[in-house]
Parts: structure tokens; sequence; C-alpha cells
């Protein structure tokens, strides 16, 4: 079965890419596992790729109590309307969310307040967990002011 999302931890960022495809069941409630057994992260964020494809209704009320007990600051990078939408309804749990276009990364890193060092991270794992999943560009290889 094709993967429709993918999710890695590095440092204090939870990187999370999701294809044109919305996640299945099993793959929502092992992200929200993996989450859940990191635990809370001194000064987290939290950077979400999606190129269409975001959790459905069940998958954002099971998220809800997850965006309770632990809001860090999140970054969505789309051109997807649909998302768009679904993030606002997000904001309901978490009022430290920001919505931005796909390639618009420095606005991404800027209000998520990433270093250099993490700048640079979330370009690594974004593009490792793209190729994963068989999306975006290739790798991203943008220097950093």
């Amino acid at each position: 079965m094709q993967r429709s999302m993918a999710w890695r931890f590095e440092g204090r960022l939870t990187v999370v890419v999701h294809s044109a495809k919305n996640p299945s069941n099993l793959e929502w409630q092992n992200m929200l596992r993996d989450v859940d057994a990191r635990g809370a992260v001194v000064n987290g964020r939290g950077l979400i790729v999606s190129y269409g494809g975001g959790p459905d209704g069940r998958q954002r009320q099971a998220l809800g109590p997850q965006i309770l007990r632990t809001p860090l600051p999140t970054c969505m990078m789309t051109t997807d309307g649909l998302t768009r939408a679904i993030m606002s309804a997000l904001l309901v749990f978490n009022r430290n969310m920001k919505v931005v276009g796909i390639e618009e990364r420095k606005v991404a890193y800027d209000f998520l307040g990433l270093s250099a060092q993490e700048r640079e991270a979330a370009d690594r794992v974004r593009g490792d967990l793209e190729q994963e999943l068989g999306v975006g560009s290739a790798r991203v290889t943008h220097q950093h002011p």
C-alpha cells in the first residue's frame, strides 16, 4: 500500500509531509502514537507540508486533544485551498498556527523561529520525507540568510 504521509522528529522539530491523498486511519493513528511517545519537547515546533492530503473529520477530532496538551507553534505549507480551510479549523485548538504557500520556506521558518541549523535540518528532513512519498521536487537546496 502506498503511504500518503510521513513524519520525522529532528531536535525540537516535528516534520510531517502529506501527499495528495488523505492519510489512512492506520497512518494517522501511528503518527499520533509516535508524537505521544515522543512526549513534550521544550520549545517544540511543527512543520507540516501538504500536497493536498490531510486528516478527515474523525482524524482531526483525534488530533484535537493532543494539540490541547502540547500546543506547539506549527506552520503548514500548502497550495491547496481545502487543506488551508482544514488548518483554519484547527486554529480552535492552537492559535499559534499559520498557513503559508508550499514554497514560502523563509516565511514558515521565520514564523517558527528556526535557527540556521534548524532550517537546514527542516529542508533535509522535508526532502527525505517527500522522496519517501514520491512528492515535491527533488531535494530543497536553497541557502538561508
